[in-house]
């Protein structure tokens, strides 16, 4: 992930829409998985807030959503990368091993 500084600056002159933009995304997936199992996060700045938005799920079909709201992006990043590390840990308890697909620039 980008430092806060580096990617706070650049909000401040993001012109797409004032009042939502994505800052970071992440898909990760369990490579095992018969059912495709995977995980979505989103941080996005919203009004003034920053939002996480998770989605979870099988396949295509999305079984869960969830929003997490902060004032700064400093706590948002953290609760971000946390997920992320929680989900990705290769000594989790879950039998869900999960992994970052990277997207191609």
């Amino acid at each position: 992930m980008k430092s806060p500084n580096t990617t706070h600056d650049n909000l401040k002159y993001a012109q797409k829409d004032l009042f939502k933009y994505l800052v970071e995304q992440v898909s990760l997936y369990v490579p095992d998985s018969p059912r495709k199992t995977f995980y979505k996060l989103y941080l996005e700045f919203e009004f003034n807030n920053y939002v996480i938005r998770k989605e979870s799920g099988i396949g295509c079909k999305v079984l869960d959503r969830r929003v997490w709201s902060y004032e700064s992006f400093e706590k948002a990043e953290k609760s971000f990368n946390k997920r992320i590390h929680q989900k990705t840990r290769p000594d989790r308890k879950s039998s869900r091993k999960y992994i970052e697909i990277k997207a191609e620039s």
